[in-house]
């Protein structure tokens, strides 16, 4: 009993931290909690996820002789592809894409790789022939937006970020757009 007693006098506290920080902090949240588990979650299911999607390509000759000596199928191979590396709000994966295969099959497969991996976004870029950038976000960024803590100071070269209809700054004081 006593046992059960500590797990929860400790697990409680740190429960309620951790939806404290969710809250105010999701980019903290974000690098302890969701990172890890998107990073293991993307790891184990990438062959599966990748071959539901119809992003993999038959395996090499010398693969299925070698699985038709074993006594295995051939598996179909998925795009290459580098550990992901966390970002502020995702994270980023390289991949290296098989002969015959094009950016257009990824792209249209994205939304599938959102949902597979529990994602928010999934955005897919070339970044040079035959090599694409997949990029997963982890959650909406835009759904709390704050202002910024500390108010700038205009200037002569400094412009607001949006004009009134009588032209004055969201600050309410007119922003001259002076250059010398």
């Amino acid at each position: 009993m006593t046992d059960v007693v500590w797990v929860l006098g400790a697990g409680l506290p740190a429960l309620a931290a951790l939806l404290v920080i969710r809250h105010r902090l999701p980019v903290l949240f974000w690098w302890l909690v969701g990172y890890p588990v998107v990073f293991v979650r993307v790891l184990a299911s990438y062959r599966a996820t990748m071959d539901a999607c119809g992003l993999t390509v038959p395996a090499s000759a010398v693969q299925r002789a070698t699985a038709r000596v074993m006594g295995r199928l051939a598996a179909p191979v998925p795009p290459r592809r580098s550990l992901p590396l966390p970002t502020g709000s995702g994270l980023v994966m390289r991949l290296r894409m098989a002969a015959g295969q094009a950016p257009e099959d990824f792209t249209a497969s994205a939304d599938r790789l959102r949902h597979a991996w529990g994602a928010h976004a999934v955005h897919i870029r070339p970044t040079k022939p035959g090599r694409l950038e997949l990029r997963l976000i982890g959650w909406d960024v835009l759904a709390d937006v704050r202002p910024a803590r500390r108010r700038l100071r205009s200037g002569p070269l400094l412009l607001p970020l949006a004009l009134r209809r009588t032209g004055t700054g969201t600050s309410g004081t007119s922003a001259p757009c002076r250059t010398n």
